[in-house]
């Protein structure tokens, strides 16, 4: 019997230490990240530009637009650029959310403020780096 409560105590210190160790480790993890991605698209940074800035080509570029062939979808503010914003209601894999333009300097840049509201809480910015590169635009 009291092997079985040092045994029972012994493994819930054990756990408790393992708490520990995670809740430190994530309280020193630093509060913001960076994700980069990078492509080349033959067109040019104009054409590139026109299909970020205006959220009525998003269907024709965004993979996340098939992930729900159900999803609801409204685009209100303005028709294009700043204050345009996309809002989507779908299944568990594409969630629900919000994007809104919030900055357009044609033809090199289209930044995005993202929240996503299901299945979880975020906030983030989005910053479409446009670059011409030959022939090409060269998207980050």
């Amino acid at each position: 019997m009291i092997k079985q409560l040092v045994l029972v105590v012994l493994v819930v210190l054990g756990i408790l230490d393992i708490i520990g160790i995670i809740s430190i480790r994530a309280a020193t993890l630093p509060g913001t990240f960076r994700v980069e991605r990078s492509t080349t698209i033959k067109a040019s940074p104009e054409k590139v530009f026109a299909l970020i800035n205006d959220f009525r080509n998003f269907g024709s570029w965004s993979r996340w637009e098939q992930l729900d062939p159900a999803m609801q979808r409204s685009i209100t503010g303005s028709a294009s650029g700043p204050g345009a914003v996309y809002t989507w209601s779908g299944d568990s894999k594409a969630g629900q959310g919000r994007v809104e333009i919030v900055e357009a300097q044609a033809p090199r840049n289209v930044k995005i403020s993202l929240d996503f509201l299901r299945p979880f809480n975020s906030s983030n910015m989005t910053d479409y780096i446009i670059q011409p590169q030959g022939d090409s635009t060269d998207m980050t």
